[in-house]
């Protein structure tokens, strides 16, 4: 069953009574659809009745901002929201829309005027939505992150404490970001042996949680919109005393659109001796739309699993294509997104905030630190460190290659076919 709770702040009877009616309405359409709704609304016709009653237990917050102690009073609690990290999801429904600043509006889910915004479409659908993520189950204070957190405070924290204690005596900063890493390396452990399929966000970190470079790092050049991926190890990207690198030179890979690439596979192009760089496409500037078919999970290890989503990106671009010949184009997609075309291309999924398209490990250049920051800008996207390890492992599996002299087999192959003294 889904319990919905929420909190509407709201001075005006009628307002509320609105809301209620809406709110029971819109459970009894869900249940009467075979959805098992239950909303619990509480009621706040103050600032101050809201501000004791906020707490991380609410799956969102409705707003109203003028309130007769003073305009924009419904501010507060939308303040005590954000400061307090309650991280719950909120609506302003207002007669002066306007007032919010700029600078809130993107930590808020919609700022709605009074009079012209449906409860049920504009605010209970939109918080059954938020609900069906699991958002306020997993990030919300009462969540999952949450519990394992206690967990990992009782179960590994506490018993090594006193060895903590000791690295805290030393250096405090430096533990504490150590204590950080711990934390974090146990919350990812519960996720370690989930096989379920990934989405294409998951493969991405957006927008970066900093300005660092990082191994994974996407970097788009200053003078035109070609991208590529730092892939020079960690340890060569820890920034010295005297500002420097520990490498002198930065390892790039060319990403090459997901266009160029396809084309090849499905019609033999070959766009050999082209510039290494000339196949990708501006941001923003995606041609053959793959984004509605990858909207679906993503092997969570491309050269590992293929899975449903293959066959919905192949049927996305295959739909001209004759029925004769589609189930051989399908198998070459299949291959190509699952990492198993070719040893030297890498797909990254495309997403709402990257076009995507694929490593080309064959197309690599280096430079220096002060070289890349004439030349590219900050990261503007970071590939999560559970994928960087597979592109590392491919990247170095494709160069640790190891050939030797061709041997003449013939004679070998003919003396096990017919051996000597045997009548032909």
């Amino acid at each position: 069953m889904a319990v919905i709770k929420l909190m509407i702040v709201e001075d005006a009877d009628s307002d509320l009574e609105v809301c209620r009616t809406s709110a029971e309405t819109y459970q009894t359409q869900k249940n009467d659809a075979g959805v098992d709704l239950v909303i619990n609304l509480t009621e706040c016709k103050t600032v101050d009745d809201a501000l004791q009653k906020i707490d991380n237990s609410f799956d969102g917050a409705i707003i109203d901002l003028k309130f007769p102690s003073g305009d924009d009073k419904g501010k507060e609690v939308w303040e005590k929201i954000r400061d307090s990290f309650f991280r719950i999801p909120v609506i302003i429904l207002t007669g002066t829309p306007d007032s919010i600043d700029a600078g809130d509006r993107p930590y808020l889910i919609s700022v709605l005027k009074k009079g012209e915004a449906d409860y049920q479409t504009d605010i209970l659908d939109t918080f059954l939505d938020i609900y069906n993520t699991g958002l306020t189950r997993i990030i919300g204070g009462r969540g999952k992150i949450e519990q394992t957190l206690n967990e990992v405070f009782l179960k590994n924290l506490l018993p090594q404490l006193e060895t903590w204690k000791n690295y805290g005596k030393s250096d405090t900063q430096r533990t504490e970001k150590a204590l950080l890493r711990f934390t974090l390396n146990h919350l990812v452990q519960v996720l370690d042996d989930d096989e379920d399929q990934c989405f294409p966000e998951e493969v991405y970190i957006y927008p970066p949680l900093s300005n660092d470079l990082k191994t994974g790092s996407i970097i788009k050049n200053k003078d035109n919109e070609y991208l590529c991926v730092v892939l020079s190890p960690a340890c060569d990207l820890v920034i010295r005393n005297d500002g420097n690198f520990k490498t002198d030179h930065i390892l790039l890979v060319d990403i090459e659109k997901a266009n160029a690439i396809i084309d090849t596979v499905l019609n033999g192009m070959t766009n050999r001796g082209a510039d290494p760089r000339a196949s990708q496409e501006p941001q923003g500037a995606c041609t053959m739309r793959l984004r509605e078919a990858e909207s679906g999970p993503v092997p969570c290890s491309g050269a590992r699993r293929q899975n449903k989503v293959l066959d919905e990106v192949s049927a996305a671009i295959l739909g001209g294509v004759a029925a004769e010949n589609k189930g051989k184009k399908e198998n070459k997609l299949k291959n190509v997104f699952g990492n198993n075309y070719t040893d030297y291309f890498h797909w990254l999924p495309e997403t709402d905030f990257f076009n995507g398209g694929f490593l080309n490990f064959r197309k690599i250049t280096t430079c220096t630190k002060d070289e890349l920051g004439d030349i590219y800008d900050p990261p503007h996207i970071q590939i999560s460190p559970h994928f960087v390890k597979d592109i590392l492992s491919r990247f170095s599996s494709y160069y640790a290659r190891q050939g030797q002299p061709d041997i003449d087999r013939t004679k070998i192959i003919e003396g096990i076919i017919a051996p000597p003294g045997e009548a032909e």
